[in-house]
């Protein structure tokens, strides 16, 4: 798969996603199936993050989110984990 093709099938996940979360309420999208699992909300934001990071590394730059290469001492990951 070339770069450009790898562009548009995340970008065609990324709206997938967008479209599958879009169809649950608040509460849905904030609540674990049980204490162990984590959210949808959780889920779509690891995915993002994830998609996202991949794609700065194609392009030659460090994820924004990764600083000193530990994906959790950024701020403002912790923030949006924390809320």
């Amino acid at each position: 798969m070339k770069r450009k093709e790898l562009h548009i099938a995340i970008d065609e996940t990324l709206s997938d996603l967008l479209d599958v979360v879009s169809n649950f309420n608040q509460e849905q999208f904030n609540m674990a199936p049980d204490k162990d699992s984590w959210t949808p909300g959780e889920i779509a934001q690891h995915l993002v993050l994830s998609l996202s990071g991949f794609v700065e590394l194609m392009n030659g730059r460090k994820p924004r989110w990764v600083v000193n290469g530990d994906i959790y001492n950024s701020p403002q990951l912790r923030a949006k984990l924390a809320s």
